[in-house]
């Protein structure tokens, strides 16, 4: 009888294209644009999913996500859903970054975006050079010419995609697309508007749970800022009820569909903390972008190596009773020219040479053992023994 390998690969419809199972529980999950940030939910998005970033004061690293996030659909001929109403959603799909190819060397005339004279982005596409003095062995020179080996771990399909932030991506004629701009809506509820057009959006593209046909990814910027409120932007509690209703009407119909969300929220803007608990209840995924710049963390030398901080506020449990506890709480972002990383905070090394300890013990003055005396307890000059 011959040996036949074991096959785990259970039979049934084919995931869409941008897809995989999850390496945790097997259920689908597509890929969000960052693979560190992949790593960190799980092996990525699940299908049906929502995922809330809390953006920071500025709203730049939080518009990054979304693009991001939004490119990666593009790669993967996936349908892209865009609304905003502080930026144009036709501007936003313009300015997606490009996908970046191993061993290209950019030139200093590339296209960047038009937002990059920002403060935040004016620290971000800085000259590089690391790629190339990584490829230069000083020690094992002789290894540099041998060709390398094939891993036989690697993925045959390529599931995630590093971009370049300093290209743009071209959409293919392909790939549907559908925006829309809060600051258009004249009916006084923008989210009921949002809503409906997202259905005949859907229904367009036939996009149901546990299909094949593709994947929908709904991309909204800066949902329950101001600009989202229309007449109810005076009253922060009327706007605070109508966001909620809205991530609860949303949930639903991605709950009922093969569609995957990410939402980013001024959680700044909000007075008090009772409507970001409402809104981490009601999502599946919850982050924070903490950025240094505007802040006093931004002079110090310790976090000189990073953008800023980022939190992860919620994972979702889909098998079993808690979620897979992460191996640190402490995460940091690094924005360059090529990448978006999310790397562990880890402080620089105290390497002064003037270092001294301030809570050193003192040590007390040692006194000389006397001979043994039949003196009094107590008095002074060497002290007694007693036998």
């Amino acid at each position: 009888m011959a040996f036949r390998r074991k096959s785990n690969r259970k039979t049934g419809a084919p995931l869409p294209p941008g897809c995989r199972p999850s390496p945790t529980n097997s259920l689908p999950v597509v890929g969000c644009g960052v693979d560190s940030l992949d790593s960190l939910l799980g092996g990525g998005l699940h299908i049906g999913s929502t995922l809330v970033v809390e953006e920071d004061e500025f709203g730049s690293y939080g518009r990054i996500l979304l693009s991001l996030f939004a490119a990666e659909g593009a790669v993967s001929k996936h349908s892209l859903f865009v609304a905003s109403a502080s930026h144009d959603p036709d501007d936003i799909l313009d300015h997606l970054p490009g996908v970046h190819v191993a061993g290209e060397v950019q030139t200093r005339g590339a296209t960047t975006d038009s937002n990059a004279g920002s403060t935040a982005m004016g620290s971000i596409l800085e000259e590089e050079d690391e790629e190339k003095n990584a490829q230069d062995l000083k020690i094992a020179w002789r290894y540099e010419k041998k060709t390398p080996m094939p891993s036989a771990a690697a993925p045959q399909l390529q599931f995630s995609h590093t971009f370049d932030l300093g290209q743009r991506l071209q959409l293919d004629a392909s790939v549907q697309r559908q925006t829309f701009n809060g600051l258009l809506c004249d009916s006084g509820n923008a989210y009921k508007d949002l809503l409906k057009c997202l259905d005949e959006f859907a229904a367009k593209q036939s996009v149901h749970a546990g299909g094949s046909q593709g994947v929908l990814r709904v991309c909204l910027h800066s949902v329950g800022s101001p600009l989202w409120g229309g007449p109810s932007h005076s009253d922060p509690g009327r706007h605070g009820r109508e966001v909620l209703q809205f991530l609860h009407a949303l949930q639903v119909r991605l709950r009922s569909m093969s569609a995957v969300a990410i939402i980013t929220v001024p959680s700044h803007l909000w007075a008090g903390g009772h409507l970001m608990r409402r809104v981490k209840q009601m999502s599946d995924y919850v982050v924070h972008v903490e950025s240094f710049a505007g802040s006093a963390k931004q002079q110090n030398t310790l976090y000189r190596d990073y953008h800023g901080l980022f939190h992860i506020r919620k994972l979702p449990c889909w098998v079993g009773l808690a979620a897979i506890p992460l191996d640190s709480t402490d995460w940091a972002f690094k924005m360059r020219r090529k990448t978006f990383s999310i790397v562990k905070l880890h402080l620089p090394p105290d390497l002064s040479e003037t270092a001294s300890r301030t809570q050193e013990d003192p040590v007390a003055p040692r006194k000389p053992l006397g001979a043994c005396s039949t003196g009094a307890p107590g008095t002074r000059g060497t002290p007694s023994l007693e036998f």
